[in-house]
């Protein structure tokens, strides 16, 4: 499971899921999410700690790819009953096989809710 750091709180499981988008303006009517990372409290409802999108390609992922907007896009729809708070409390995770760009490492640093992990994170943890 992903720690409490990485994902700003204790994660019971983690799934994948379809959204349905509410925004008469977006394409997409439902969105896909690898990854959702939720938090089951005795006695409490169940809450998202955390929203995430793998990438199995041989080139590293890029801010021109633009995986963030959508992620945040999506947080954005999300149904305020599994929130843990307001949605920017959500975090966004990237998985990629082949790492990352310099410009979406830096992007990444300088936005608290985002989380990179590459493969070496993934199974070492570091």
């Amino acid at each position: 499971m992903p720690g409490v750091e990485t994902v700003g709180g204790r994660a019971s499981r983690v799934q994948p899921a379809t959204v349905r988008c509410p925004d008469a303006t977006c394409p997409a009517r439902e969105h896909g999410i690898d990854a959702v990372v939720i938090e089951v409290r005795p006695n409490e409802p169940d809450r998202v700690l955390a929203i995430g999108e793998a990438k199995w390609r041989t080139a590293p992922v890029d801010v021109d790819v633009d995986e963030l907007t959508r992620l945040r896009h999506i947080r954005s729809v999300l149904p305020g009953s599994v929130l843990p708070g307001s949605p920017d409390d959500v975090k966004l995770l990237l998985f990629s096989r082949a790492g990352f760009t310099p410009a979406l490492t830096v992007a990444a640093a300088a936005a608290p809710d985002v989380e990179l992990v590459d493969l070496d994170r993934l199974y070492t943890g570091s």
